[in-house]
């Protein structure tokens, strides 16, 4: 036990150290030119033309900003977990990482690297909000706590939809297919624009379909989180689906994996 925590480390440590020569770049684009671009987009100019005088002008813009999280992290994760497929089918590191370690730690390992790596690059997205913002920008009900803790357990629910997602498929070439016929369809439904409870007010069947996606319980948890609204999910339901969500991913993720690879115990 000792020793295959000890390679796990290494292995984590190895990530780092190579991601960390890319830090720069993840750096300037989500934790700077992101944060610029939505608030612009939708900190002033969406409230200040669609919204100009409206009285929830405000709730609309924290829905937006909540909503547009999801592709952040979408895109963060996917980049760290997609070099998985790439590698497969080039250098093949990830078979030298099966013998030392085997199937369910490498890919626990995967989780958490680009589970905390992108939670350091994402986390301070609200606060720079705040800062910019100002009073706009409400934060009176705000519990930060728990947007530290759904910003973090969202990366970790996503960056395990993004490894079952690349343990599923079998080569690059499906990658703009997986965007297109999945990851879009959940982002648009997910929460991006439109909270849950219009959702159900519209139709209450697309309603309860809806709660199969894992997605709407990170908009839900993060605008439940900074408004403190009860007309979101509560931060226990959240909770639950995020973790829920993130094993199921794993539980497949390792199946799919185990299936292509076909790793000698």
């Amino acid at each position: 036990m000792i020793a295959h925590l000890q390679i796990f480390l290494a292995f984590l440590w190895r990530d780092f150290y190579v991601y960390s020569k890319r830090i720069s770049f993840y750096l300037i684009n989500y934790t700077v030119l992101y944060p610029l671009n939505y608030i612009i987009t939708f900190g002033y100019l969406v409230p200040k033309t669609i919204m100009h005088g409206a009285d929830n002008a405000d709730v609309f813009m924290i829905t937006l900003l909540s909503g547009n999280v999801l592709l952040i992290i979408l895109n963060i994760t996917f980049n760290l977990t997609s070099t998985l497929l790439y590698d497969r089918e080039t250098t093949h590191y990830i078979d030298f990482q099966i013998t030392r370690l085997g199937p369910s730690l490498i890919l626990l390992e995967h989780i958490i690297f680009n589970t905390l790596f992108a939670f350091v690059f994402l986390s301070p997205f609200f606060f720079i909000c705040k800062i910019i913002l100002g009073e706009s920008f409400d934060t009176n009900q705000t519990s930060w706590a728990y947007v530290i803790l759904i910003t973090f357990l969202s990366c970790l629910c996503i960056a395990s939809y993004t490894l079952c997602a690349i343990c599923i498929m079998k080569s690059t070439r499906q990658i703009s297919s997986l965007w297109i016929r999945v990851n879009i369809p959940l982002f648009v439904l997910g929460g991006f624009w439109v909270p849950w409870f219009t959702i159900f007010q519209v139709s209450n069947i697309a309603g309860y379909i809806v709660l199969l996606n894992p997605f709407i319980y990170v908009t839900e948890g993060l605008r439940r989180a900074i408004t403190g609204s009860e007309l979101y999910f509560s931060i226990p339901t959240c909770v639950i689906g995020l973790l829920g969500f993130s094993f199921l991913f794993y539980i497949t993720a390792y199946y799919s994996f185990n299936k292509k690879m076909d790793p000698v115990s």
